[in-house]
């Protein structure tokens, strides 16, 4: 048997035989004492425990050695219970907190926190079935009997024996003389009051007792006795490790109402529910203990960032960071990723970074290149957090330096235009042209609609597809909302089509038929630049043809729209935006509005803003002719002059150019 390169176990030679037995107690010793887990998918549970014992498994030893040899009656020593450590259950959701009071718990049981240790070890090293199973049946009523007592703790109960309380008195003791009809009437009110407040106070804690959120639900504050101190206190782990889901709490809607009131500071609606366990991680360590998660690196640039890096400020000092980007080093990962570590104290200093970048090859070690490469970040006081060299750094700055943000100019941000269900309200030519046929009146609100993917840089390819713009009403004409079925029959006949989903959509007007409010629908049919939301280019398209914009775009109306068309379409916003911009995690980013708010523009000149705006005409002048048109040679133009514009180096513009 094999444990390694240069060991093979003998069981007939004595020296071989003590070195076998001690490997397999140091594993076991390390196994039981120092490696606990919980993961809410059983069979991860049992994939964990079964590793577990394949790694004990590989230093088994022959306690009672044949001579013949270890196949011929040697009998194997036993393996112990690892089972314990490994537990199924959903670690972000508990009844009670890690402050929670065991004290009482304690005083009111036979239990000590010494002999609920005794019984776990008593589990993982049980002589037979028989003393497994009263040791699990003893482990479940201590843990039974602490749940009992912390509950009899929660304020809602105690508050329900109070006035329960009150309530026995006022109904069951009796009064020496006969009261009044006004005392009466006191005592039939304060008795109701106390029966409603009783009633739904037992309510509540039924539905807790009853939530569904609750079924998994992990206990840390008694699950684990060897994190507990003799007084039954939470003292934390020394290290926690994992690799957390990336799900969008968006996606979660029971859960996500949970945690919106389960006091976690990272919850935000649009958060990543790996932020959550970031936050459980670091409660559960001890002072000084340290995490390293697996997770999107999203958090870097998305706003529910924001309160995850507020959180890590406060309580967690980041000690090292992998950064990885358009690089793909885990066979399962479909986005861009990062390894931090943190230790659990508030940060006070700066930590080591490293971008896993194309020089890596794939197969050597990671903490070698983390060794050659890294660098010293300093957490700016700002949310944003670059994580870069230092001369993208500089450059960065540089950019940022005297600049006016693209929101402080006159112009207005918007989404494309939610129709709740596209299949009945955005449709083709042939439809358009049926329903133009039926009534030539239905002309007056079908309208011609930009997709995001026909947008393209400074252009767009339209693909003849119109939106039934059945809207519901404009402010300034009062919000008189679109009476399809009498003023259009022939387009009501087409929604009726798409019932029942049409009806059951969610973004609607007054009436199914009617679109949703939209403040800016007159934004529409005024010169603007329009941008689809995910894409790996920045591809501002100019519209001043009235073109409608759907969902999955952007509009921006308002002054300098070409000058600004042409900033937007450079080289340097396409390098910034790569540093500050979210992205899908398949190599494209996500131009939403709030980050394009942020593009820092140097004011230019009168003869600068004319020479670019001039540059865009021309542009804009070619496609329209023929929107396949090479326009390459003028746009290059329009990067000379944005690297002018910014006072760009030759070596800055190389960094811009070659990224």
């Amino acid at each position: 048997m094999k444990t390694g390169n240069c060991f093979e176990y003998n069981p007939t030679n004595k020296e071989s035989q003590r070195i076998q037995e001690t490997l397999f107690h140091e594993k076991q010793t390390l196994i039981e004492n120092c490696l606990f887990g919980v993961d809410i998918n059983p069979n991860s549970v049992k994939i964990c425990r079964l590793r577990l014992w394949i790694e004990l498994l590989k230093s088994a030893y022959y306690k009672v050695p044949s001579p013949l040899g270890r196949e011929e009656g040697g009998e194997l020593e036993t393996l112990p219970n690892i089972d314990i450590n490994i537990k199924c259950g959903n670690s972000l959701v508990s009844r009670f907190a890690l402050d929670a009071d065991l004290k009482q718990a304690l005083k009111s049981s036979k239990w000590t926190i010494d002999s609920y240790r005794i019984a776990v070890d008593t589990y993982r090293n049980a002589q037979n079935k028989e003393q497994k199973r009263a040791m699990e049946r003893l482990i479940a009523d201590i843990k039974s009997d602490f749940r009992s007592e912390i509950s009899l703790s929660d304020s809602k109960v105690k508050r329900m024996r109070k006035l329960s309380g009150e309530l026995f008195n006022l109904t069951q003791q009796q009064s020496l003389f006969e009261m009044g009809k006004r005392e009466k009437a006191a005592w039939n009110k304060k008795v109701t009051t106390l029966t409603q407040q009783t009633k739904k106070l037992e309510a509540e804690i039924e539905e807790i007792k009853a939530n569904k959120i609750y079924e998994n639900a992990f206990e840390w504050r008694f699950e684990f006795p060897e994190v507990l101190n003799d007084d039954g206190d939470f003292v934390g782990f020394d290290v926690v490790i994992g690799n957390p889901p990336y799900i969008s709490l968006t996606k979660l809607k029971m859960e996500s109402n949970y945690f919106a009131t389960a006091g976690y500071e990272t919850y935000s609606k649009g958060a990543d529910i790996y932020a959550l366990f970031y936050e459980l991680g670091g409660q559960i360590l001890k002072q000084q203990g340290y995490l390293t998660f697996i997770t999107s690196n999203s958090w870097l640039r998305a706003i529910y960032g924001e309160l995850l890096k507020k959180h890590f400020i406060k309580n967690l000092q980041p000690v090292a960071l992998l950064n990885i980007e358009d690089i793909q080093i885990f066979d399962e990962a479909t986005v861009e990723s990062n390894i931090l570590t943190l230790q659990k104290r508030p940060l006070t200093e700066s930590f080591a970074v490293v971008n896993l970048s194309n020089d890596y090859i794939l197969g050597n070690s990671l903490s070698e290149y983390f060794d050659l490469r890294h660098f010293q970040f300093t957490v700016p006081e700002t949310n944003e957090w670059f994580i870069g060299n230092q001369k993208e750094g500089e450059l960065k700055l540089k950019i940022e330096t005297n600049t006016k943000l693209l929101k402080e100019y006159e112009i207005e941000i918007n989404r494309g235009f939610l129709t709740g269900y596209n299949a009945a309200f955005i449709i083709d030519e042939a439809k358009k042209n049926e329903l133009l046929t039926a009534d030539e009146a239905n002309a007056k609100i079908i309208k011609p609609i930009l997709r995001g993917r026909d947008l393209k840089k400074y252009s767009f390819q339209f693909d003849n597809y119109y939106l039934i713009n059945t809207h519901n009403g404009l402010k300034k004409d009062g919000l008189q909302r679109i009476d399809v079925e009498n003023e259009f029959p022939s387009l009501y006949e087409h929604l009726k089509t798409y019932l029942p989903k049409v009806k059951k959509r969610y973004d609607q007007g007054d009436h199914w038929t009617n679109l949703r409010n939209c403040a800016y629908l007159e934004d529409f049919e005024k010169p603007k630049i329009v941008w689809g939301e995910i894409s790996d280019k920045p591809k501002f398209a100019f519209d001043d043809e009235n073109y409608y914009a759907e969902a999955t775009t952007f509009l921006m109306t308002g002054e300098k729209l070409k000058f600004l068309l042409g900033i937007l379409n450079s080289k340097v916003s396409e390098w910034y935006f790569n540093l500050i911009g979210t992205t899908t995690g398949m190599g494209t980013n996500r131009w939403k509005k709030y980050k394009i708010e942020l593009l820092p523009i140097k004011e230019p000149s009168k003869e600068q803003e004319e020479a670019i705006e001039g540059l865009v005409n021309q542009i804009l002048t070619e496609k329209k002719e023929d929107p396949n048109a090479d326009t390459t040679a003028l746009e290059a133009e329009i990067d000379e002059l944005v690297y002018a514009l910014y006072g760009l180096s030759e070596e800055e513009i190389a960094i811009v150019e070659n990224s």
